[in-house]
């Protein structure tokens, strides 16, 4: 009752072009309704399909589709807690934020073989995928958090730095990465060999 339906005669431009409409299945079609939708001039549609993503991207209409996490936080960010993160993180999403709590408590939660979406953080960590400079900052403070822990060697701090770092980095542009490794000087400056152990992980995961 708090829906309105919307048909989509735009579809009927495009139902032609398919050799077998009638093979179409629910998912194609819900996809083309979709796609319609959102070539709509000042439309918005909230979606986290990846594929409709990519095909709004070739025909320049992406800016229409605004992800469910975004809309949340700009309407309703008082649900946005860490309870809500580690749903999105459940359900695979990606594209994401990723803040220092959500990353703490998911190393912790994999540190401790409990159950978490460690992997699934580190996959949203990549550049490409959320390209937000100011993530330097957060990764800059997990990694000086990461390095002062005494319950792990420093061979395994550095193969998480690395974990990260790989990931972080991957399609970073210069100018960032260059921000990246002045804060982590900064925070790194008074570490002594800590430092020197996270500039020889970095250059590997440059060299990766």
């Amino acid at each position: 009752r708090n829906c309105i339906i919307d048909l989509v005669p735009e579809k009927l431009d495009l139902l032609p072009k398919f050799d077998n409409q009638e093979k179409l299945d629910n998912f194609m079609k819900l996809l083309i309704d979709n796609l319609c939708i959102s070539d709509r001039a000042n439309f918005q549609l909230i979606s986290s399909d990846s594929t409709l993503f990519q095909f709004s991207r070739r025909s320049n209409t992406v800016g229409n589709i605004v992800n469910p996490e975004k809309y949340l936080l700009a309407f309703y960010p008082d649900k946005c807690d860490t309870e809500f993160y580690r749903f999105l993180l459940k359900s695979s999403y990606i594209g994401i934020s990723i803040n220092l709590e959500t990353l703490k408590n998911e190393f912790y939660n994999n540190l401790g073989n409990g159950q978490n979406f460690y992997n699934i953080c580190l996959e949203n960590l990549e550049y490409t995928i959320h390209g937000n400079p100011q993530i330097i900052a957060m990764l800059s403070k997990f990694l000086k958090e990461l390095y002062v822990m005494q319950v792990l060697t420093v061979e395994q701090k550095n193969n998480f730095a690395y974990d990260i770092l790989v990931r972080a980095i991957y399609g970073m542009p210069k100018e960032v990465l260059i921000a990246f490794n002045r804060k982590i000087f900064e925070d790194f400056r008074l570490m002594g060999s800590h430092y020197d152990e996270l500039s020889k992980v970095i250059k590997s995961a440059l060299n990766s």
